[in-house]
């Protein structure tokens, strides 16, 4: 199963503007040349792959992505100005979509 597949799962019509958001960033996020952008995006999916395995349960995900919205955070306000909107606006952005959708997923499994 895929990512795509993941989203895919959720029916909330109101949500698909977002999953097209959320596809964008990643792709952005996997190829930007801050390092903390590319490793944010690769834990994400990381994470979202071992959540459809059955690794990793719903609160296992949502647990990780608070934690590195708080990381990101610190991140960001360490930066320098020109990385710090770049981390707000794609890692941040990224963390957040993705715990919206794995709420909504969560919704359908329990």
């Amino acid at each position: 199963m895929s990512i795509n597949n993941l989203l895919n799962e959720i029916k909330d019509e109101s949500l698909n503007e977002l999953k097209l958001e959320f596809d964008s960033l990643l792709k952005t996020a996997k190829t930007d040349n801050v390092q903390y952008i590319q490793n944010a995006a690769h834990q994400l999916e990381e994470a979202l792959v071992y959540l459809e395995e059955g690794k990793l349960s719903i609160e296992d995900v949502e647990t990780l992505l608070r934690k590195q919205l708080i990381h990101a955070q610190i991140e960001a306000n360490k930066s320098a100005i020109e990385v710090q909107a770049r981390i707000q606006k794609t890692a941040l952005r990224l963390l957040s979509l993705s715990l919206v959708f794995i709420k909504e997923i969560g919704k359908r499994i329990l």
